[in-house]
């Protein structure tokens, strides 16, 4: 809990316990840009020390942690297997181009652990 607001913080293993607006911009920019390449993908945008996804259906959801952001847009992407195997190809090819250690590698790599973890989550 921070000591000036009152608010939990989510602990978040990419970005951590203090994030910068502009790191929340990136991570919306990047998974914008990685989900965007697959048809019916949700927009993410930074909303102060959250995400919101908004899916194609109108359902939005918001989201504190880059895990469960990951997490908002597989499930606004769709439930097919091939769709969920698409996007972990597309975190991978995200990962393997992108600089070691930086932001974008971190958060795609986020990403593939999700969906590794939970199969099942779509």
């Amino acid at each position: 809990m921070c000591g000036a607001c009152g608010r939990i913080i989510a602990a978040d293993p990419v970005l951590g316990r203090v994030r910068t607006a502009r790191e929340q911009l990136l991570v919306a920019q990047a998974v914008t840009a990685v989900s965007g390449t697959l048809p019916g993908a949700p927009k993410v945008t930074a909303t102060g020390d959250s995400w919101l996804v908004s899916g194609a259906k109108g359902r939005t959801i918001i989201c504190g942690t880059v895990d469960e952001l990951w997490r908002g847009v597989l499930a606004a992407t769709g439930t097919s297997r091939e769709r969920r195997d698409a996007f972990r190809k597309l975190m991978l090819d995200c990962t393997s181009t992108a600089e070691s250690g930086s932001l974008v590698a971190e958060m795609a790599r986020a990403g593939v652990a999700v969906v590794d973890a939970a199969p099942g989550l779509l």
